[in-house]
């Protein structure tokens, strides 16, 4: 597997299809417990000032460009990544080719029901996949050691192989990172809002948009006033960044 390093993070130059092959891959891996996250330009921007972040990105196995932002930077240094590979897409993808494999997925995160009805509507889309369970936490559980406890306990209940994780603001790259030892799952997937776009609580671009990078544009215009508030607060400094990369990817 060949990587671009762009902003100090090794980021993986795959398409879609090899990062669901490499996902199945670590899925029946018994050697160690992986990590999956899909860093877009938001991302990128909040490890810049957090360094547990920016710690827990780097030491990922596996790093998917989600963003429009990210393929720029590429070209900017020569080095183009293949292509988007889209969290919300990926995470419906992966769970269609780890159906076929008999794969037990656990999904934890998002708002009180999310979890169940993402289950529900993949479950509709292929009947063989094995959700094993799903859990929503309190919001910032993690800071709570008893909720945290709670979260790990309901895990190492389960024969899980692959835990997709959404957590907002950086939060779920740096729990799998702290606690993977912890539940020991082979594969952890830190996937964003995918939740939400599968249960319907938000619109999923169209695929072309997604294709042509403008899947910003469309949670610009259909999403609520936090997007517009995180995109002109956040979003837009990777600008800065892109410009002030070098060659070597380091900025």
């Amino acid at each position: 597997m060949q990587f671009v390093n762009l902003f100090g993070f090794d980021i993986a130059n795959v398409t879609m299809h090899e990062a669901c092959e490499l996902t199945i891959e670590y899925a029946t891996n018994t050697d160690k417990y992986y990590a999956i996250f899909t860093p877009n330009a938001n991302m990128i921007v909040k490890a810049m000032k957090d360094e547990t972040l920016f710690k827990a990105l780097v030491k990922a196995d596996l790093l998917l460009p989600d963003g429009i932002s990210l393929l720029i930077a590429s070209k900017r240094i020569g080095n183009s990544l293949k292509e988007k590979v889209s969290g919300s897409s990926y995470f419906e993808k992966s769970c269609s080719v780890l159906a076929e494999t008999g794969a037990r997925i656990f999904l934890l995160g998002a708002s009180e029901g999310i979890g169940e009805t993402a289950a529900k509507e993949l479950k509709k889309k292929n009947s063989s996949i094995k959700i094993v369970g799903t859990y929503s936490p309190p919001y910032r559980f993690e800071e709570n050691k008893i909720e945290n406890d709670k979260v790990l306990e309901i895990l190492n209940k389960q024969e899980i192989d692959v835990l997709y994780v959404a957590m907002s603001g950086g939060r779920g790259e740096k729990w799998i990172m702290k606690n993977k030892e912890k539940y020991k799952i082979p594969c952890s997937i830190q996937i964003g809002a995918a939740f939400d776009f599968v249960a319907g609580k938000r619109k999923i671009p169209p695929e072309f948009i997604k294709k042509i990078g403008f899947a910003w544009l469309w949670r610009l215009l259909t999403d609520t006033k936090y997007v517009w508030r995180r995109f002109f607060k956040e979003d837009i400094k990777i600008l800065k960044y892109i410009l002030l990369l070098k060659k070597d990817g380091s900025i």
